[in-house]
């Protein structure tokens, strides 16, 4: 598939993944789902992140502000490096072109919660898993985030054997 800049690109399982919950009052420890990928069935399990809001510990799971903070990041992305160096001013102007305008704190907070959400995929043969961001790294101005590790895979292995080439 080619998109409107000439780039070429393809669905991977991360794009395809239900991770993001948008339903509210989730009293649960951790979400799972099922999903198909190229004709095969995996298991998702989402476990929320634990914030600090106003002194008490909290478990958030990604929704739809985070939807639209990774997608803008990824985009953000040129390099297709698998992370990003960003500025929360940066960051916040980007939102405002999709109709959000976020304070500081909220932005931050969401990032904090694509930092600690942690995602298992599994099927009947192995298991990768690792949190959104897995590293968030902030210094002044300057913020750097890694993406999942399955982001840029657009071809996932059904087998072991599939993964280690054999």
């Amino acid at each position: 598939m080619i998109d409107n800049n000439g780039k070429v690109s393809r669905i991977g399982i991360y794009d395809i993944m239900p991770k993001y919950v948008y339903e509210e009052n989730t009293n649960t420890s951790e979400i799972k789902r099922s999903f198909q990928y190229e004709g095969c069935l995996y298991e998702l399990i989402i476990s929320p992140a634990m914030v600090r809001e106003g002194g008490i510990s909290k478990e958030f799971y990604p929704g739809i502000l985070e939807e639209k903070i990774e997608y803008i990041l990824r985009n953000l992305d040129e390099e297709n490096s698998n992370g990003v160096s960003f500025s929360i001013d940066q960051l916040q102007k980007e939102l405002k072109k999709y109709g959000m305008d976020l304070d500081i704190e909220s932005i931050k907070k969401s990032l904090k919660i694509l930092n600690k959400t942690h995602l298992s995929v599994k099927n009947e043969d192995f298991k990768v898993s690792s949190n959104m961001f897995p590293v968030y790294r902030a210094e002044e101005n300057k913020i750097f985030v890694q993406f999942h590790s399955l982001s840029n895979i657009r071809s996932f292995p059904k087998t072991i054997n599939d993964l280690l080439g054999c």
